[in-house]
């Protein structure tokens, strides 16, 4: 009889501990899924391209770029935020000290993103005039490193502006431009193949958006920009924004905005040991007499000294600048070059056309959205990239398929692209979770009414044709 009472109290003390092995189990996965949830903002005052011999970039000047393979609803472009850690991390990182370093290598915090390598010579190409009959394209193109700006043409001129590019700026109404003429043009429209071809010349370089993101919808632009390159034109184009928007007035004593080209001159100046600029000129007269054209790609009139911009002054800026060697300024003709009287090789008819269809845009752009000054940029900069090595005429990678029809490729980029703009949800910030990362928050999408405002009211610009 005692042999059989032990051996069922056996089996019963068995499944007790069973239990409360499980018990304290599901205490330790239910304790670490609610710690894995409590998150921490890891504050970082510069961001470095890696942990190893590290350069690094105060925040507010560093530039963020999306791997090439990163698709259009993976890119979120959130500015001003930080990384959030979770405990776990956070004891890790305390550790090991790096939670308190300032410094925050963005391959570790910003998944699948990276910033600009440091350079030894950079050229910044601006879209003055001065640029026209120079002969400075073989010049430009030596440079290590090229920054053009607002997709300024180049197949036609690169004998003076060069052929090559590296990192292209972009301001808001650069933005709109490209927006609206790849998403709401036909493909077998003028501006619409014009924005297509220009952009082939970048080929695997960087277009770096460097306003605010969260203003005028500019994400769900980049997105829907980003979808249209990459997945009905296949062009290798990088995407990349600033950290914060750039502004640089206040540091530099400017009493107007600065121009898109001399924000990108001030950033240059944090990643490249030598910076020369080319195409920056605040005047229509050359020291010769000659007169120059507002643009090296057309002459419009135009004010250097109005209420939004001041070429006069910031010019003045540079040159204080290159008075304490931190840049080279040209403004001379290169071997070969010479001044062009303004009749000499202009498309009279393209530069009516384009100052036309400028004026008008720039009209709708205020009706619509009522524009605040600091977006109304004319200034001149250029852009574009090293020209890729495939033919014009190849359908299949440059221009939709002939056989479909235009205005259902259009709706099918409205439709069917991945970005919602009406899901209630935006993907904004950096998360750090355990071993992997999780880069969803919630952010303020645009409601039903804002969508349907932001479509159709394009179609004034399809009279560029």
């Amino acid at each position: 009889m005692a042999m059989m009472v032990t051996n069922k109290q056996g089996p019963m003390a068995r499944n007790k501990v069973f239990a409360r092995v499980c018990l304290v189990l599901c205490g330790m996965v239910a304790t670490y899924v609610i710690l894995s949830e409590i998150h921490l903002t890891r504050e970082c005052h510069y961001f470095c391209t890696s942990d190893d011999l590290p350069v690094c970039y105060l925040r507010r000047s560093a530039v963020l770029i999306y791997d090439q393979d990163v698709a259009a609803h993976e890119m979120s472009f959130s500015q001003n935020t930080h990384p959030r850690i979770n405990l776990a991390d956070y004891a890790t990182e305390v550790a090991s000290g790096r939670y308190f370093d300032i410094n925050c290598p963005v391959n570790h915090y910003w998944p699948r993103v990276s910033t600009l390598d440091r350079r030894n010579s950079c050229a910044v190409v601006g879209n003055s005039g001065i640029l026209s009959g120079s002969r400075c394209g073989r010049v430009i193109d030596k440079h290590d490193f090229i920054i053009r700006a607002n997709l300024a043409p180049i197949e036609d001129y690169a004998i003076d502006v060069g052929q090559h590019s590296h990192l292209t700026i972009m301001n808001f109404e650069t933005l709109f431009y490209l927006h609206n003429n790849l998403t709401q043009t036909a493909p077998d429209t003028f501006w619409h193949r014009t924005y297509v071809e220009r952009l082939r010349y970048l080929n695997d370089s960087i277009l770096w958006y460097s306003k605010s993101t969260l203003q005028r919808n500019s994400s769900f632009h980049l997105k829907d920009v980003v979808h249209v390159l990459k997945d009905y034109y296949h062009l290798p184009i990088q995407l990349a924004y600033s950290w914060r928007p750039v502004s640089v007035e206040k540091f530099h004593g400017l009493r107007h905005y600065a121009t898109t080209g001399f924000n990108a001159v001030i950033i240059a100046k944090t990643f490249c040991n030598h910076v020369t600029l080319y195409g920056f000129y605040p005047s229509n007269a050359a020291e010769n007499g000659y007169h120059v054209n507002h643009h090296y790609y057309e002459d419009v009139e135009f004010d250097y000294v109005g209420s939004i911009h001041n070429f006069k002054q910031e010019f003045t800026k540079l040159k204080e600048f290159e008075e304490k060697g931190e840049i080279t300024i040209v403004t001379d003709l290169c071997p070969g070059g010479r001044r062009k009287k303004v009749t000499d090789h202009v498309n009279m008819a393209a530069m009516l056309d384009t100052k036309f269809a400028f004026n008008l845009n720039k009209d709708r752009l205020k009706e619509i959205f009522e524009l605040s000054d600091d977006t109304d940029d004319p200034d001149g900069d250029e852009k574009e990239r090293t020209v890729a090595h495939i033919p014009k005429d190849t359908p299949q990678q440059f221009h939709v398929k002939p056989e479909v029809d235009s205005e259902q490729v259009i709706k099918d980029i409205q439709q069917r692209s991945e970005i919602s703009r009406t899901g209630g949800k935006a993907d904004i910030g950096p998360v750090i979770s355990g071993s992997g990362v999780d880069i969803s928050r919630k952010d303020k999408a645009m409601s039903a009414d804002g969508a349907r405002r932001y479509q159709g009211n394009y179609g004034s610009i399809v009279q560029q044709e």
